[in-house]
């Protein structure tokens, strides 16, 4: 035992003694001395390490290991074949098993890092790169956000960074917006036509499901389009990717003025939520709609906006205009104004703009 205070000088055998101690873990912390401070000495090590039994830790490793691992082989895949891989984690369920197994192997493997034992001859750093590089690849596929969630420790994540990196992919870069120029070219270059196809699907299902609330209808249309076409096509890949490319650019083009003359972005989500409940002829809706977005828009310019006295004042008001021209039936009008106030919430910086 070392009964002298580790924070006085010490001569060369007595450091010397203390590193023999540590290495037999019998380090006693006398007088308040820090156990860590105590470990540092030792030539830098950490005192996780100087701690650390690896024989018990490896056999864990190799068991996290083929858990993952074991997710593709039963389904007669290889992680060295990525895009098989990639389609196969389409099923949502399947990608949340991947990716708590994965988070388990990874934790367990930079517990070992950077022992030579998690390298050769059990492959298990190769093999952390390579589901690395798959997560990354699904979790931009399928706008899968809970795959782009950092779970890997600083040391594992390092490597696997550095490996999707030299497969000329940043890390850190979302996927591919829908709306991007560069989103047809993305597309072209998935080798496989499936995952052209999926890249669609799920850009377009992404883009409804994050500006759904600025216009429901309108987005809840796009949706009932997109389940037609995958619905009509099921394994016809050409034209399913051909129908997903027009649509595509659809969605591209966007909103463009009709017949009643409204703001696409302004108006048209108001005039549509009035058109679900009312029976009146469109033009008497569109000037409707005109009137109650030129109020709304007096209001959202408050500076008490966002109090709920002013919002629910607004409400009232609308519910009593849609009351006195009778545009929709009383029963309803509760329900309409409450969903025009949300829409206003929704839209606030197109309507000040």
């Amino acid at each position: 035992m070392l009964m002298r205070s580790l924070a006085m000088p010490m001569h060369p055998p007595v450091l010397k003694t203390l590193r023999f101690y540590a290495k037999l873990y019998l380090v006693v912390d006398y007088y308040g001395v820090d156990i860590a401070a105590a470990l540092s000495v030792y030539e830098n090590v950490e005192t996780e390490l100087a701690w650390f039994d690896i024989r018990a830790e490896l056999p864990k490793l190799d068991e996290k290991h083929q858990q993952v691992i074991a997710l593709f082989t039963k389904n007669g895949y290889t992680i060295d074949d990525v895009d098989a891989c990639v389609d196969l984690l389409r099923d949502e369920c399947l990608r949340v098993e991947f990716n708590d197994c994965f988070k388990d192997f990874l934790n367990t493997l930079d517990t070992i890092l950077p022992r030579s034992e998690a390298r050769q001859p059990y492959n298990f750093v190769r093999d952390a790169k390579k589901l690395g590089f798959i997560k990354k690849a699904v979790a931009d596929l399928y706008r899968d956000e809970k795959l782009n969630i950092v779970s890997a420790k600083e040391k594992v994540r390092a490597l696997i960074d550095q490996y999707i990196e030299s497969q000329g992919i940043d890390p850190k870069v979302p996927s591919i917006d829908i709306m991007s120029l560069d989103f047809k070219t993305h597309v072209q270059r998935h080798r496989s036509i499936k995952a052209q196809a999926a890249e669609m699907e799920f850009a377009a299902r992404h883009h409804i499901s994050v500006n759904y609330e600025e216009d429901p209808v309108y987005y809840k249309n796009l949706s009932e389009k997109l389940t037609e076409i995958l619905e009509s096509l099921a394994d016809n890949w050409e034209a399913k990717v051909e129908a997903l490319r027009k649509y595509i650019e659809q969605i591209q083009t966007g909103r463009t003025t009709d017949e009643t003359g409204l703001d696409p972005k302004t108006q048209m989500p108001f005039l549509n939520i009035l058109g679900e409940y009312s029976q009146k002829q469109l033009p008497e809706l569109a000037q409707a709609t005109v009137e109650i977005v030129e109020h709304i828009r007096q209001e959202v310019r408050r500076v008490n906006w966002g109090s709920q006295i002013v919002q629910e004042d607004l409400r009232r008001w609308i519910a009593g205009y849609l009351d006195d021209r009778d545009l929709v039936s009383y029963n309803q009008l509760e329900e309409v104004a409450d969903k025009l106030v949300q829409l206003a919430r929704r839209n606030r910086d197109n309507l000040m703009a």
